[in-house]
């Protein structure tokens, strides 16, 4: 949607859910900070300060006039997520991958569905953020 400055972007994220539920939809504004290469933003977000490199993108739920509510989607929360692609202290050819999400899909479901979404949503949503690791850190 919007590229704020070289390390942040807002962008908007369509997440299928399976029938009979409105799909989802998330407009999130992200921070991408490599360690090596951006110390003042490892500083400004109290990110970890460490010898090996790593990368990690930040994001959370913002609010856009110009991206409001969409008839037949339900808007998300992203309170918090993560991914981080951090090099390995004792082998700098192994890279760690870590991600945490505190996502409010806004989404009640009986217990024999609970599987069903999860395993839908989680394969989509961890697809959608592999492919903006690959356009930002190719």
């Amino acid at each position: 949607m919007e590229q704020v400055s070289p390390n942040s972007d807002v962008i908007y994220v369509e997440i299928g859910f399976p029938f009979p539920f409105e799909n989802r939809d998330v407009v999130t504004h992200r921070v991408y900070v490599n360690n090596k290469k951006n110390p003042e933003l490892v500083e400004k977000y109290g990110l970890p300060k460490k010898d090996n490199e790593y990368a990690i993108i930040l994001s959370k739920s913002v609010t856009r006039v110009d991206k409001g509510a969409i008839k037949g989607k339900t808007r998300g929360d992203v309170k918090m997520n993560y991914w981080m692609f951090e090099q390995d202290a004792t082998d700098p050819k192994t890279f760690r991958i870590s991600f945490c999400n505190a996502t409010d899909m806004k989404l009640s479901v009986s217990s024999s569905m609970k599987g069903t979404i999860a395993k839908n949503t989680s394969k989509d949503i961890s697809e959608k953020f592999a492919e903006t690791y690959k356009k930002v850190y190719k």
